[in-house]
């Protein structure tokens, strides 16, 4: 890590963020649709990749699954400097209902630009070329590497990443540009996905005493979780990092779910389970909490419960419905950079540590901390507006966002 550079260089890096060609850019990736999963991420990653070698630099595309690629550019530095990671996923969630604006206009109004995914994370994606432009146009001759690595499958645990470690892609330090207004998280959840299922026994509702309906089983076992003490982890920040979502529901007649026949007692039902929890906690010991829980249930309570519990795989060749918790010290060097250059482009400090409002998040940081031991830190633009109908980005945010990549480009690659 070198020295902080001189005030005034800092100043003119800050300065050469063209925020016109950074909206520009961010209009353009919000108009490519690329729902996780789908082959739009691979018309991102063409995008980009094109883009990216427009600029001069050098870029490549890596085969994840037929049609998706993550995109690996690298701003090549004269040598003997540190390399840094730039990451983030190209894949969003999808359109629900809501919208009022068109979700893939990159509609500008009032200081805000709406897109599906702007937040989450193609406003930063676009930060990063912003951010790079500023050091090339301010006149700085960097040592270090500069990567942009842009992924697919965040959101399905962080495919693409993994598949950027297996190829053997790496660097000194990195920043994941997730939304979290631009502060520094340095703690979140771990993320497991389960499919539970409780099994009933079907009867005609004319016989309903001799059923079971395998219905109203799960909706005792889902109050049954609001209770569930899970193990492990069990310092006061760590517990704090705990949290469970029922994401979806099906019921009905087999295995097969059912459901043109109503006057059917439903033997078969399933929830997609996301359980949050933090370091101390693997997801072998969650699973092994829920599995305690049901057969204490199934031994005090309910003595018609039979379940199936097993790890969300809903495509085991691409789908790995698995994040590690991720923890660094703030005192580490590139979040002390991250930390400097956000209060020289706000004039404030930032919040630190496991931010209130998103230390819930699962994030590629886990992947690249633990698995791959680069050190690194969580600081995004967005968040206020993230997941939800009209998904939208201040403008202004989406510059600091630039400004602060730029001047962690100066200091660790200068």
């Amino acid at each position: 890590m070198t020295a902080a550079a001189s005030e005034d260089l800092r100043r003119r890096v800050i300065e050469a963020v063209d925020v016109d060609e950074l909206v520009r850019l961010t209009r353009d990736i919000v108009r490519i649709r690329s729902y996780t999963g789908s082959q739009g991420e691979g018309d991102v990653a063409r995008f980009l990749d094109e883009h990216l070698r427009e600029l001069g630099l050098e870029s490549r595309l890596l085969p994840v699954d037929e049609g998706r690629f993550d995109v690996v550019a690298r701003w090549r530095g004269s040598g003997g400097g540190k390399a840094l990671m730039l990451n983030g996923h190209m894949d969003t969630n999808p359109v629900v209902l809501g919208w009022t604006e068109d979700p893939f206009a990159g509609t500008v109004k009032d200081g805000l630009i709406y897109g599906v995914g702007i937040c989450n994370m193609k406003g930063a994606d676009a930060a990063y070329v912003a951010a790079l432009r500023a050091v090339e146009r301010s006149g700085v001759s960097i040592r270090g590497d500069v990567l942009l690595c842009y992924v697919v499958g965040e959101q399905q645990g962080g495919v693409g990443t993994l598949k950027l470690l297996e190829d053997g892609v790496t660097a000194d330090c990195f920043v994941v540009g997730e939304p979290v207004e631009n502060q520094v998280l340095t703690l979140h959840s771990g993320v497991s996905m389960f499919r539970l299922s409780t099994i009933g026994r079907m009867r005609h509702l004319s016989k309903q005493e001799e059923g079971v309906s395998a219905i109203t089983l799960m909706t005792r076992v889902i109050a049954a979780l609001s209770t569930l003490q899970f193990t492990g982890g069990d310092r006061p920040d760590y517990r704090g990092l705990r949290r469970w979502n029922v994401g979806s529901i099906r019921g009905g007649m087999g295995r097969e779910y059912m459901d043109w026949r109503p006057g059917i007692i439903p033997d078969f039902c399933t929830i997609h389970l996301d359980v949050r929890f933090g370091p101390g906690q693997t997801q072998e010991t969650v699973q092994a909490d829920l599995e305690g829980m049901l057969e204490r249930l199934e031994q005090t309570e309910l003595p018609d419960l039979q379940w199936e519990l097993a790890p969300l795989d809903l495509d085991d060749a691409i789908r790995k419905a698995h994040f590690g918790p991720f923890e660094i010290s703030p005192e580490e060097p590139i979040v002390q950079t991250v930390i400097r250059a956000h209060r020289d482009v706000y004039g404030a400090e930032p919040q630190v540590g496991a931010l209130p409002r998103y230390k819930f998040y699962g994030t590629d940081a886990a992947h690249l901390r633990h698995r791959a031991g680069i050190p690194g830190v969580v600081c995004g633009p967005g968040g206020k507006h993230t997941t939800a109908p009209d998904e939208a980005m201040e403008i202004e945010e989406l510059a600091r966002a630039a400004r602060i990549y730029a001047l962690t480009i100066l200091e660790v690659c200068g």
